[in-house]
C-alpha cells in the first residue's frame, strides 16, 4: 500500500498577473493544471491546496477535487504558502510539499522520487535548472524552517538547512518556465497535455506567426522548439513556421537550435 501522507500546497498568482516575462499569459493556466495533474496522479500525495485570489484558478482546483483557499488579494509566493501550511492540522503540517505552478514538465514520477529521496531529512527542495531559485520544498518535522521562494532562493534553502535533491530523473521538476527560452527547453523535455494542447492551439491559431499577421523589417532571434514540422520560437513567445524557408546552414535542424530569421518584407 502506498504511503499517501504527503499534503501538497500549490501557491499560485492571478493569471493577468502571471508569465510577463514570457508574455504568454494563455499558458499560465496551462501549467498549473499539469502541475495539478502531476500531483492528483502521485502515489504518496494525500491531498492538493491551491492558494490563489484567481477565480479561474480557483473554480479549476475545486473541479480537479483540490482544496482551495482564496486570497482576498495576491501578496505573493510566500504569503500564500504560509496560509496553506497554517490550513492544515497539526498532524499533517509535518508532511508538506510545496510545488510552483509553472512546471509543465512535471511528471507523477519526479513527484515521487523527490518525496522518497527528501524524506530522508527534515527537509529537502529541487533547484530550479540555472540553479538560482527552487521549485519544490518539502518537511518531514512542523519545526524545520519554513520555505524560501524567490530571487536566490537555492542558497537560503541551503543556508537553512535543507537538503538539495538532484537526482537526474528530476529534469523536469526543474523546468520552471519564465522565458521563452525556457519555453523552448520545456518542450524539448516534454511538456503536459494541458500545456502541449495550448501549444498547439497556437500553432494553428491567431497566436501563430506564419508570416502574414504582422511583417516585421527587423530580424528575429528564434529558438528551433519543434522539428517536424520544423517550427521556431522567438523571444517574445510567438511560433514561427520555418517549413518554407532556406536554411541550407541547418544540415540536420534540432530543438535547440538558435539563428536569426531573416526580416519578412511585405
Amino acid at each position: 500500500m502506498f504511503n499517501r501522507r504527503w499534503h501538497a500546497i500549490v501557491p499560485a498568482k492571478r493569471l493577468k498577473h502571471a508569465k510577463s516575462r514570457l508574455g504568454r499569459e494563455d499558458l499560465a493556466l496551462p501549467f498549473i493544471t499539469d502541475v495539478i495533474t502531476a500531483l492528483s496522479n502521485s502515489e504518496l500525495v494525500a491531498s492538493v491546496t491551491v492558494i490563489s485570489a484567481d477565480p479561474t484558478i480557483c473554480e479549476l482546483a475545486r473541479d480537479s477535487n483540490c482544496r482551495v483557499i482564496v486570497e482576498s488579494q495576491s501578496d505573493g509566493l510566500l504569503p500564500a504558502i504560509y496560509l496553506g501550511i497554517a490550513s492544515l492540522e497539526p498532524p499533517d503540517q509535518r508532511s508538506i510539499l510545496v510545488v510552483l505552478g509553472d512546471l509543465p514538465c512535471l511528471l507523477p514520477a519526479q513527484v515521487d522520487t523527490f518525496l522518497n529521496r527528501g524524506a530522508e531529512y527534515e527537509s529537502a527542495f529541487v533547484p530550479d535548472a540555472e540553479g538560482i531559485g527552487s521549485t519544490m520544498w518539502m518537511r518531514t518535522r512542523s519545526t524545520a524552517p519554513m520555505p524560501h521562494f524567490g530571487p536566490r532562493s537555492r542558497a537560503m534553502h541551503r543556508e537553512s538547512g535543507a537538503i538539495e535533491i538532484l537526482d537526474k530523473e528530476l529534469i523536469g521538476a526543474r523546468r520552471d518556465v519564465d522565458t521563452a527560452v525556457n519555453l523552448w527547453d520545456a518542450i524539448r523535455i516534454g511538456v503536459g497535455a494541458a500545456t502541449r494542447n495550448a501549444l498547439d492551439k497556437n500553432e494553428s491559431g491567431d497566436i501563430f506567426n506564419d508570416g502574414q499577421d504582422q511583417r516585421d523589417e527587423s530580424e528575429i532571434l528564434v529558438t528551433i522548439s519543434q522539428v517536424s514540422p520544423l517550427v521556431g520560437l522567438d523571444e517574445k513567445g510567438r511560433f514561427h513556421s520555418l517549413e518554407d524557408l532556406n536554411l541550407s546552414p541547418l544540415i540536420q535542424p534540432r530543438i535547440g537550435q538558435r539563428f536569426i530569421l531573416p526580416p519578412i518584407r511585405g
